[in-house]
């Protein structure tokens, strides 16, 4: 595995060297504390990430608790409002006969 010294030299000029035949040679040792300090700087990088990724896990986590609570309130509901059409002696929809179950039986 290589690098390409003609790309390389405009990014690091000094650990690329010129031959007297003109061929560019790369010095590798020189690459060694730019590729460590990368790799801290990805790694911290894949930190954060990480850290963002369980936020919006913990989130989701909640909306979906929340959402199941919501659609508990509002099957309460539902019957609540059928319970009280029916005290009121209102007909019920075809829906909301759907919805009431054993208590619809009277009507």
């Amino acid at each position: 595995m290589g690098l390409i010294a003609q790309q390389l030299e405009k990014i690091y000029p000094d650990i690329v060297k010129r031959n007297d035949k003109g061929f560019l040679s790369v010095s590798y040792h020189g690459l060694i504390a730019p590729l460590v300090e990368a790799v801290k700087e990805l790694h911290q990088l894949i930190l954060s990430l990480q850290e963002k990724f369980k936020q919006l896990f913990d989130t989701q986590n909640q909306q979906q608790f929340e959402i199941a609570r919501l659609t508990a309130e509002l099957a309460q509901q539902k019957q609540a409002f059928i319970l009280l059409k029916q005290a009121l002696k209102q007909p019920l929809s075809t829906e909301e006969r759907g919805l009431c179950g054993a208590p619809c039986a009277a009507e």
